[in-house]
């Protein structure tokens, strides 16, 4: 009887947090390879480069993508997003830069910048 109060109890606590399967979980390291790699970031210049928002389920991340990408750059958000459906995962942080550095002082931001001909964010 105890058992089977339990297994109910479980079962009712595991369809509250969490309304995906197993089976339909995608691989977050899968979808998150797909989003980068749907990214164009060739740059030559400081000035060839933007930023986008990508979420990574706590929060906001800025990258650096090409100038001029930013709809390709949304669609592969979107995909992103129906990839790996974020979890229920109960964290936050700032926004921040691609290196996980958040702006700390009066007067930082997070920038777009060209590092080895690929546009990046920083902060600065």
């Amino acid at each position: 009887m105890g058992y089977s109060l339990l297994s109910a109890w479980l079962a009712l606590g595991i369809a509250c947090t969490h309304d995906r399967t197993a089976a339909d979980a995608a691989d977050p390291i899968a979808c998150e390879t797909a989003f980068q790699a749907a990214l164009d970031r060739a740059c030559n210049v400081p000035a060839d480069c933007t930023l986008a928002e990508h979420s990574d389920c706590c929060g906001i991340t800025m990258v650096g993508v090409r100038a001029g990408t930013q709809a390709a750059t949304a669609d592969a958000e979107r995909t992103y997003l129906a990839c790996y459906q974020c979890p229920p995962v109960g964290c936050a942080h700032a926004t921040r830069a691609e290196d996980g550095a958040v702006p700390s002082m009066a007067g930082q931001a997070i920038v777009s910048t060209c590092v080895q001909s690929q546009c990046t964010s920083i902060v600065q």
